[in-house]
């Protein structure tokens, strides 16, 4: 073999080298932003609550417990066994999923399980986390605001609007804004000016 032969085949195995590494890179690029893009698909689903159930509802959401005495169920159907029961309404609850008429939730506690769907209220309420500090409600949507009233962990309130940063709630007599991010049962920078009503 001479050297032009050798170095034609020299070249011609550098190029397909070449080829396959570009390739092969070219595929994992492809891959990586396929991933990518799906992870931030996923991210703003969640964040803007993209995902719907067969309700046509949003998932996840929160909602509020119609009282007296709402069953909690270990799965979705009667069958079940009822594995704690609310003695009263109004509170929290986070719908994760749905089946037929049967809603899954978790509460401020993080316990999870199925209730009916009859058994829930679009009314929005929120909590002051249990085993936390008590919030202050002020007047105003301003931390320089003197508080109204101290609200203690576990406290239920109706909540009437947020802002994004505060929202305003009634709690007993008294009617006032608490920080937002402080509260369970409403998501960071979610908004809306009035009650609002959802299944």
């Amino acid at each position: 073999m001479n050297q032009s032969t050798r170095a034609a085949i020299g070249l011609t195995v550098a190029s397909l080298i070449a080829a396959f590494v570009f390739g092969i890179s070219y595929l994992l690029m492809d891959t990586n932003a396929r991933a990518t893009a799906r992870q931030q698909a996923a991210q703003a689903a969640t964040r803007n609550h993209l995902a719907t159930g067969p309700s046509g509802l949003p998932l996840p959401r929160f909602a509020s417990v119609k009282g007296p005495r709402a069953p909690v169920r270990s799965g979705p159907s009667a069958r079940y066994p009822v594995a704690w029961v609310y003695q009263a309404g109004g509170l929290p609850v986070e719908v994760l999923a749905e089946f037929e008429q049967w809603r899954r939730i978790r509460d401020a506690d993080g316990d999870e399980g199925w209730i009916r769907s009859d058994r829930l209220s679009g009314w929005r309420t929120a909590q002051i986390p249990p085993g936390g500090r008590p919030l202050p409600l002020r007047p105003a949507p301003e931390r320089s605001s003197k508080p109204l009233a101290m609200l203690a962990p576990g406290v239920v309130a109706r909540v009437l609007s947020c802002s994004g940063q505060w929202c305003r709630i009634h709690v007993d007599a008294y009617e006032g804004w608490v920080a937002q991010s402080a509260l369970w049962g409403v998501y960071a920078g979610e908004t809306w000016p009035d009650r609002t009503a959802m299944r």
